[in-house]
């Protein structure tokens, strides 16, 4: 629990960002607070406007069926990796940085050390090479089933793509191939905890309006925070 005087008193860390954020960009708690207030879509409407628009498309993905094989295989592909992305914000944005629900005391302990100790991460080599042979063999079966499963396959390769990037993303080298992306994890990390909560895509946050002020700024000196510590290979 962070205890600030004045009007953000008794705000929790999940709320506000770190005092390190703060101390660290010149943001006073309230100027903090503004921005955390900005932000206006719930995890209801959130979903509520995911479906809407995800009914629609898996519908008319569907006619295609016996069309066109392949063109129908290829949609439902992407279309269970775009579900993935939006798994990834939603769980990112309400359940680890989110307050008041069972998933959320769940999760944001977890996620808070990765927050404070981002070179510790738990998905080592083998566990990636063991999440690009499960693409591999995910993509054989839908071939060999020929219905909706290829929407898992999608949507599993989505997570894998996921622990990758979030991986390389702490790399410096990330850097020249993920412009936006690291600069939206460096906000995250950095700056404004409560934005920024896509991590392989930025979409979401854009649709959603947490995406990062548009006068915000990354300074040499954060970006060295940032990876200060990280391997640099």
């Amino acid at each position: 629990m962070i205890i600030i005087s004045g009007s953000c008193k008794n705000l929790s860390a999940a709320v506000l960002p770190d005092i390190h954020y703060l101390k660290f960009n010149h943001m006073t708690p309230t100027t903090a607070l503004k921005i955390v207030k900005r932000k206006s879509y719930s995890q209801k409407k959130c979903i509520s406007l995911f479906l809407a628009m995800a009914i629609p498309v898996l519908f008319g993905i569907s006619r295609l069926e016996k069309i066109n094989y392949v063109l129908f295989h290829i949609l439902l592909f992407t279309s269970g990796w775009l579900s993935w992305t939006f798994v990834e914000y939603i769980a990112h944005r309400f359940w680890m940085h989110g307050k008041g629900n069972a998933l959320y005391y769940m999760a944001s302990r977890k996620h808070l050390h990765h927050h404070q100790h981002p070179e510790d991460r738990k998905v080592r080599p083998v566990h990636r090479a063991l999440m690009l042979a499960l693409i591999i063999f995910f993509i054989y079966v839908s071939i060999l089933l020929k219905n909706y499963f290829t929407l898992f396959a999608g949507f599993y390769t989505g997570f894998a793509g996921f622990c990758l990037i979030h991986y390389v993303l702490h790399k410096t080298w990330s850097q020249q191939i993920f412009k936006e992306l690291i600069e939206y994890h460096i906000y995250h990390h950095c700056k404004y905890p409560d934005y920024c909560h896509g991590v392989t895509v930025t979409w979401w946050d854009k649709i959603f309006a947490t995406k990062p002020p548009q006068q915000a700024h990354i300074s040499a000196r954060i970006r060295h925070f940032y990876f200060e510590g990280h391997n640099a290979s």
